[in-house]
């Protein structure tokens, strides 16, 4: 019976989302941002190569929708990968890649930015930011968006 409900797969979310709503637990800056604090206390297993994300056909409609809506309604549309900790490459994003390449979308492409993600100092964690981290790749990012605008 709860299968047959779409809702079930939120089952566990609802009240969370209704008591941070009710009660925030975390303060939310101007714009939405939330700060991140500390530095990783650790050094993060070697993790088996991550093979190429699975695009699939859903993700790449609604992907693809959204450009033409974008493209259409005169906006700048720019994909960006944002810095991961450690990594060597971006290519398990090679989908998405080709995509921008095929219709001439701009990608700013610093997920293996070695001057982000080598920085240990960066992040809270292998994947997120700190924000000494995210102040800095937002500077940076800035500088390149604005060449397309």
């Amino acid at each position: 019976y709860k299968l047959n409900s779409k809702l079930y797969q939120f089952n566990g979310s609802f009240i969370s989302l209704l008591s941070d709503y009710a009660r925030p637990t975390q303060v939310i800056g101007e714009g939405g941002y939330m700060p991140l604090y500390g530095i990783m206390q650790y050094e993060p297993k070697n993790r088996e190569p991550v093979s190429a994300m699975q695009w699939n056909q859903t993700k790449k409609f609604f992907f693809k929708k959204f450009y033409e809506t974008c493209k259409k309604n005169g906006i700048t549309f720019i994909v960006a990968y944002s810095p991961s900790y450690n990594e060597e490459s971006s290519s398990i994003f090679n989908e998405v890649s080709l995509f921008c390449k095929e219709n001439n979308i701009p990608l700013l492409d610093y997920y293996a930015d070695p001057l982000f993600s080598k920085n240990k100092d960066y992040f809270i964690d292998s994947v997120h930011m700190n924000d000494e981290g995210a102040t800095e790749y937002t500077k940076t990012i800035v500088k390149e968006i604005r060449k397309y605008l």
